[in-house]
């Protein structure tokens, strides 16, 4: 009854981790096309499709940081989040450079791996979040505020280095969605979870558009769907992603590529 009544505070938590990852994904997808053929219907068409795009990056760090409390092996986690980044670099580079190979901008899986990276070294310094009454690994709060800022700094940096999408901006807001949220609280403080996951990330969306650029705040929109956030992982949709992110970027290189030799204007893409 007391998880009923702290559920119902505010509207009924109805939204599972499935919807959000697939609502992320078909806003990513529109993102996408739209990057390689908006501007082919105007550029009202063009700054629509991008502006719905901007739903989707936040909702992967949310994912990815509720995915690194609850996973067995975050380092196994960190091993595929890397080789999929190996593996959606041709086809990402094929969509937005025209190019089999172009190292001067890396896809968001990079990010994301980064992003990884940096909750993983935190937590073993700091010990899980939201787990009640354990002692940080570290003990001397200096020294373990040191450890975080250097492994944050570090996993930042690397992002930045690589230029992978978003950059240190999205390596920095999967951290804050991590370290502001609470999990596996007693149902007495659901209410308390649901407010710490939103303000959590609307902090990360903040972060975003300081260091992106004005139009990420366009996903202050995902609030809404954050606070009916149930907690629940929902259907698995484990290597959905995984694979549709490679997939749906080498179809989208390969008909942008298309559509210029229709054209009869070669894009670069075996230079």
């Amino acid at each position: 009854m007391i998880e009923e009544n702290n559920n119902s505070r505010g509207g009924k938590a109805v939204f599972d981790g499935a919807f959000l990852k697939i609502l992320a994904i078909v806003t990513m997808l529109i993102d996408h096309v739209t990057v390689d053929f908006g501007m082919n219907y105007g550029y009202t068409v063009y700054e629509i499709g991008r502006g719905i795009g901007r739903i989707a990056f936040p909702i992967f760090c949310f994912l990815l940081a509720e995915g690194f409390y609850y996973t067995k092996s975050r380092w196994k986690y960190i091993a595929r989040l890397l080789i999929f980044a190996a593996v959606s670099e041709i086809p990402f580079d094929m969509a937005f450079s025209g190019t089999l190979f172009d190292s001067s901008y890396q896809n968001v899986f990079f990010t994301l791996m980064f992003g990884g990276l940096a909750i993983t070294l935190i937590g073993l310094v700091d010990g899980d979040r939201g787990k009640a009454g354990e002692a940080p690994p570290v003990s001397n709060v200096f020294l373990r505020f040191l450890l975080i800022l250097i492994a944050t700094a570090g996993c930042a940096l690397g992002a930045e280095f690589l230029s992978t999408d978003y950059g240190a901006g999205g390596v920095c807001t999967i951290i804050v969605m991590y370290v502001l949220a609470e999990r596996k609280k007693p149902a007495y403080d659901l209410m308390r979870v649901r407010i710490s996951n939103t303000l959590g990330f609307a902090v990360g969306v903040l972060l975003l558009g300081l260091t992106c650029g004005s139009i990420e705040y366009l996903a202050f929109v995902d609030l809404i769907f954050i606070w009916f956030y149930n907690g629940k992982r929902g259907r698995q949709l484990k290597y959905f992603f995984y694979a549709f992110y490679p997939v749906h970027l080498f179809i989208i290189g390969l008909a942008a590529y298309g559509s210029a030799v229709f054209n009869f204007n070669y894009l670069p893409l075996f230079k």
